[in-house]
C-alpha cells in the first residue's frame, strides 16, 4: 500500500486551452485518446497540446493499433507514456518497447481481473489501469466499490495501481482512501460536455485527492 501522494491524470484532453489549465492546477499526467472516442485527437491537435505544455507528461492512449503507428505518434508528439486499452499482449508490448522505449500503462477491467487474466503485472507493464466493465450493469454503485475493493487488493500485493471507472469530486476522497492507488485517472467526471473540462470540478477533483492521501 502507497504511502505517498497519491497522483492526478486528467484524461480526455482536446485543448491547448484545457491542457494548461489542468496543469497549473496540479494534475500530474495529461491523457490524449488517439483511439476511436469523442475525446479522441489528431496528431495536429496533440502537438498543439504539447507546445502548449512543454514540461507535462503526456500520455497517449491506443486501442490495438499497430505498433509502428503508436511509436510514430508517440515520437511525433513526444509523448511520455503509452496506455494500453486493448488485447495487446506481452509480444505487443515487447516489440512497441523496442520501437519507443516508453512506460506502459495497461488497463483491465473488473471482469478481467475476476477471471484471472494476466494475473499480477504483467510483462513490460508499468502500472495498472484499473476500470469498470462496459457491461451495463444496472447496480454501478456496487460494480464501482467491487473495482475499489479488486484495487486495494492490488496495492496490497505492491502493485502500482492507477484508479479509474467513475471517479468525480465527489466520490475519489473516499477511492482513494479506500484503496490507496499510486494514482487516479478521470476523464468525464470533470467535464462539461466530452473532451471539454471543467476548471472548477478540475481543481476540486485534484484538491480531494490530495486532501485524502495527505
Amino acid at each position: 500500500m502507497s504511502t505517498e501522494k497519491v497522483q492526478v491524470k486528467i484524461c480526455g484532453l482536446t485543448s491547448a486551452a484545457d491542457a494548461v489549465a489542468c496543469s497549473s492546477r496540479g494534475a500530474d499526467f495529461l491523457g490524449l485518446v488517439f483511439a476511436d472516442s469523442p475525446r479522441r485527437v489528431t496528431v495536429a491537435q496533440a502537438r498543439k497540446i504539447r507546445a502548449a505544455v512543454p514540461r507535462a507528461k503526456l500520455v497517449g492512449v491506443f486501442v490495438d493499433m499497430a505498433i509502428e503507428e503508436v511509436a510514430e505518434i508517440v515520437q511525433t508528439c513526444r509523448l511520455d507514456i503509452v496506455q494500453l486499452h486493448g488485447r495487446e499482449d506481452g509480444r505487443y508490448r515487447t516489440g512497441l518497447g523496442r520501437l519507443c522505449p516508453r512506460p506502459v500503462i495497461k488497463a483491465l477491467r473488473l471482469q478481467e481481473l475476476a477471471l484471472g487474466d494476466e494475473p499480477g503485472m504483467p510483462s513490460g507493464v508499468d502500472t495498472l489501469l484499473l476500470d469498470l466493465d462496459k457491461s451495463g450493469n444496472a447496480d454501478a454503485e456496487a460494480e464501482r466499490l467491487a473495482l475499489w475493493d479488486a484495487a486495494a487488493e492490488q496495492c496490497r500485493a505492491g502493485r502500482r495501481v492507477f484508479l479509474a471507472g467513475g471517479l468525480t469530486p465527489q466520490n475519489v476522497a473516499d477511492a482513494v482512501r479506500r484503496t490507496r492507488p499510486a494514482g487516479v485517472d478521470v476523464s468525464s467526471g470533470v467535464e462539461r460536455s466530452p473532451g471539454n473540462k471543467d476548471p472548477e470540478a478540475v481543481n476540486r477533483f485534484i484538491e480531494e485527492v490530495h486532501r485524502a492521501s495527505a
